[in-house]
């Protein structure tokens, strides 16, 4: 089903004197067209680093509905170019993340108290430029990780999923 749809405004740059370290904050609204759920609005700010397996930290707070702040951490390795089709290069990007919900994060996504590690997501996706604009479909794994969570069936009664997205990216 589609079920969910982002707008995302991104500022992001190498840390001043620090240039193996870069910074990334914006801001994310959510819709859940065809859905009885309530539009959200998230802000977020991270690092990552220049390093082995690029790592990364971000956290997101909610300021509309939840209230809650939720926080990842990631890996993940970047190859620029694993084929082509019709001319056009093909990269792969290869992600792993876990994450970590405040009390009133939880409370509101799975209703549920307390702080806890959420969920372990694994992605692959395969970026391509057409006209100026990068094209991102990716391949997601999550698995909920606290027992809690698991036993919600907040969303699903699944607690192990897949699913599929597509993002666009334009720079200026």
């Amino acid at each position: 089903d589609f079920s969910e749809l982002d707008y995302s405004f991104d500022y992001s740059g190498s840390v001043p004197g620090v240039d193996w370290v870069d910074y990334s904050i914006g801001l994310i609204y959510y819709d859940f067209p065809g859905t009885a759920a309530p539009a959200t609005t998230e802000l977020y700010w991270g690092f990552s680093f220049d390093a082995p397996l690029s790592p990364s930290v971000t956290v997101y707070h909610d300021i509309d509905e939840a209230d809650g702040s939720y926080v990842s951490l990631g890996l993940g390795h970047s190859v620029e170019r694993i084929g082509e089709l019709c001319g056009v290069p093909i990269g792969m990007e290869l992600g792993a993340s876990l994450g970590w919900g405040r009390s009133s994060y939880n409370k509101y996504y799975w209703g549920i108290s307390g702080s806890k590690a959420n969920d372990l997501t694994l992605s692959a996706s395969f970026p391509f430029e057409v006209a100026g604009l990068t094209v991102v479909p990716s391949l997601n794994y999550v698995r909920l990780l606290s027992d809690s969570i698991r036993g919600t069936n907040a969303y699903n009664s699944d607690s192990d999923y897949f699913y599929a997205g597509i993002g666009f990216v334009k720079e200026f």
